[in-house]
């Protein structure tokens, strides 16, 4: 059941669920929620990443390009929290392998190492 309120939850409290890509400083460890990966073609567009929408997409037609994203639902083991983990098309090879294999994705997984600077 719903629960309404006429003011927003306190400080320290946000809705939804936080996007997250895998950290420059550590690797991700993470329980995934999913049985599967969900994604579709996006655009980098106005500093911010946001789905392509296919014939007559506006921003296509300003001559941006798309390239795919994917999402899971986990669990952070850092901070306990209910995340959605964003990938790219490479970063999703494993887990279509792995889904292939045992036809889900509900697994503890830790993302690739920490991105070392240029």
């Amino acid at each position: 059941m719903p629960t309404f309120s006429n003011r927003p939850p306190p400080e320290g409290h946000r809705p939804g669920i936080a996007l997250v890509r895998t950290p420059a400083n550590r690797p991700l460890v993470a329980i995934v929620t999913s049985d599967d990966l969900v994604g579709t073609p996006t655009h980098y567009h106005r500093n911010r990443t946001t789905p392509c929408e296919g014939d007559g997409c506006p921003v296509c037609a300003e001559g941006y390009s798309w390239k795919w994203h994917g999402y899971l639902s986990c669990i952070d083991q850092a901070t306990q929290e209910h995340v959605m983990f964003e990938m790219t098309a490479q970063a999703a090879d494993p887990f279509r392998a792995y889904h292939k294999q045992y036809n889900t994705l509900r697994l503890p997984f830790q993302g690739p190492p920490p991105r070392q600077p240029v």
